[in-house]
Parts: C-alpha cells; structure tokens; sequence
C-alpha cells in the first residue's frame, strides 16, 4: 500500500521525531528537498530516522561549517566568512540554505 505524501504531512511526521531537532521552517524546508529528491530519483519512502541520521539543520552557514572544523579568519568580515563557510561547505557535502538556516547532509 502507498500513500502519498503533502508538504505538510512530510514536514509534521518530521517534527514529530522525538529524537530530531528540526524548526518547523527546517522541516518544511527538508521536505520540499525530499520532494525535489523524488522526482530526481523516483518514489521514495519516508524515513524520519534515517532523515535524522543523514541530515542536520543549523541557524547559520558558519555555524554548520564551524560544526565539521571549519575556522573562520578573523580578519575577514560577516559576509566573506559566510561565502568562505559555504565554499568549504559545498566542497564536503550537500546543501540547502533557507530563510532561517540551513540544512546539511551530515559528513
């Protein structure tokens, strides 16, 4: 049997992993990529566990990257750390910026 999946329905079975640590705009965000994954790759079945595992949402670029080693220059301003957390980022795994943060797959 199959059910198909709205936005919403992803994004709330998301937020309902006890052990998960997504904002609601994280989780909406996370399933919008795995709607835009299935249609890349074909049906998927979701698996909040396994989404949690592989996948973690942060506040900010720098946070993320500082998260996995990355150091920012001192010297460099705002904006120039972010373009340089978001380089180091896109170099080691995938990522979504959104109005709120950003989601990385964990490496």
């Amino acid at each position: 049997m199959k059910i198909t999946l709205s936005i919403t329905d992803i994004a709330d079975y998301l937020l309902k992993d006890s052990y998960a640590a997504w904002s609601r705009c994280g989780a909406r965000e996370m399933a919008h990529w795995l709607e835009e994954m299935e249609e890349d790759c074909g049906e998927m079945e979701l698996d909040t566990v396994a989404i949690r595992c592989e996948y973690s949402e942060y506040e900010s670029i720098t946070e993320a990257a500082g998260a996995y080693g990355w150091k920012p220059d001192a010297h460099e301003f705002y904006e120039q750390q972010d373009a340089a957390a978001r380089q180091f980022l896109e170099a080691n795994t995938d990522i979504r910026i959104f109005n709120g943060g950003v989601i990385i797959r964990q490496f």
